[in-house]
């Protein structure tokens, strides 16, 4: 009886294997194509996981489609990478993708604080890395000097902080803004060094005061503003602590506007708590323009696109066009398709990749409703 079974199990197997050799593998063996690898760094856990998720679906969206192009002349490998928003892990992981996995281009990672490392750490191996939605023009200099590996699929803070300044003075007719930032964040500093410089400029006063990424109770620097009779808030931070500075605000009785950066573009921000609130975003999926694509994520992701994952989806366009261009996986090859990125079309709009290895596309200005984000203005660089 036992021998029995083992010969059917022998012969059931064999069956196997025959069948299997007959048949090809899905993914690159199906199609014929040889493999080009690229990576992704984000913050997949921790504090701002939730943009770190909206980054990941729309990184994968293009890599599908490049995937389902019989045109596209490699089959796609990404390999993901958790930072957790964390500089260290940022390159811990960078160094990962590179080494282990042999990329031949990384798109990341979500904050300024975190791609800084992260890039100085691709270009010490030569390797192009983009990011969608970190706007500190340091990212790609160092020493005021472009970085050549190094690009931004997004406008930098200097033109957010100025737009932002624009909008509160001329359109929501703001004279005395209140500014608090993380002095610890090159991300938080710059914007709001952008926005103090302009909205003075323009006749307008501003309060300033900073706070540490340490802090948690923010009720003494609240005050402290508000004894200066602000009208707006001005928040250049992270979702997550927006929410709850705001929250804190609201419970010393500030009843005034709150204004911010594309870092408060996430499902994690508290839009009931914030709604009338503007902020600076990169799209808005109720422009008219976007229809298109906000159809082909609904029906890969049956939401709304967010902001972070529209960006995304872009960034990882510009990576995939080079490719696409070059028809090569050598990261130098790329470096220099993606620096000659022209009129890409791009769900933005159409990306050009300036000197300075940031693009231009214009900025939406986005009004916090309970719903999500509506679109109130867009502005051209």
């Amino acid at each position: 009886m036992v021998v029995n079974r083992l010969r059917v199990g022998f012969s059931l197997l064999l069956l196997c294997l025959l069948v299997l050799s007959g048949c090809s593998t899905p993914r690159a063996e199906s199609s014929e194509k040889p493999v080009v690898k690229i990576g992704m760094v984000a913050p997949l856990t921790g504090p701002v996981s939730a943009a770190g998720r909206d980054f990941e679906n729309g990184v994968k969206l293009a890599v599908r489609e490049a995937n389902d192009d019989t045109t596209f002349p490699f089959f796609v490998q990404l390999t993901e990478e958790d930072d957790q928003n964390d500089p260290l892990q940022s390159v811990t992981a960078v160094q990962k993708l590179i080494n282990q996995n042999g990329v031949s281009a990384i798109i990341g990672s979500l904050t300024s604080d975190v791609s800084i490392p992260a890039h100085r750490t691709a270009c010490e191996y030569g390797v192009p890395i983009i990011s969608p939605t970190s706007t500190n023009p340091n990212v790609t200099k160092d020493k005021g000097k472009h970085l050549p590996c190094s690009f931004l699929a997004t406008f930098t803070d200097d033109f957010q902080g100025r737009v932002a300044a624009v909008f509160a003075y001329r359109n929501l007719k703001l004279k005395r803004v209140g500014v608090m930032y993380d002095q610890g964040s090159d991300y938080s500093t710059g914007l709001a060094e952008n926005f103090v410089k302009q909205f003075n400029s323009l006749g307008g006063q501003t309060y300033v005061v900073t706070y540490t990424g340490y802090d948690n109770d923010f009720s003494a620097y609240l005050t402290k503003v508000f004894q200066q009779n602000v009208e707006a808030l001005f928040l250049p931070d992270l979702y997550n602590r927006v929410n709850l500075i705001v929250n804190q605000a609201k419970m010393l009785g500030f009843d005034g506007l709150f204004l911010g950066g594309d870092a408060w573009d996430s499902d994690g921000l508290n839009r009931e708590l914030l709604s009338g609130s503007y902020y600076v975003g990169h799209n808005a999926s109720d422009d008219p323009a976007l229809a298109t694509f906000v159809q082909k994520w609904r029906s890969a992701y049956k939401t709304e696109p967010p902001g972070v994952g529209i960006g995304a989806y872009d960034a990882a366009l510009v990576v995939l066009n080079a490719i696409k261009e070059s028809k090569s996986t050598d990261a130098s090859t790329l470096m220099n398709y993606i620096q000659k990125t022209r009129d890409l079309p791009v769900v933005e709009g159409k990306l050009n990749m300036g000197d300075d290895g940031a693009a231009t596309l214009p900025a939406y200005i986005l009004k916090v409703t309970p719903q999500g984000p509506r679109f109130a203005q867009k502005l051209e660089p």
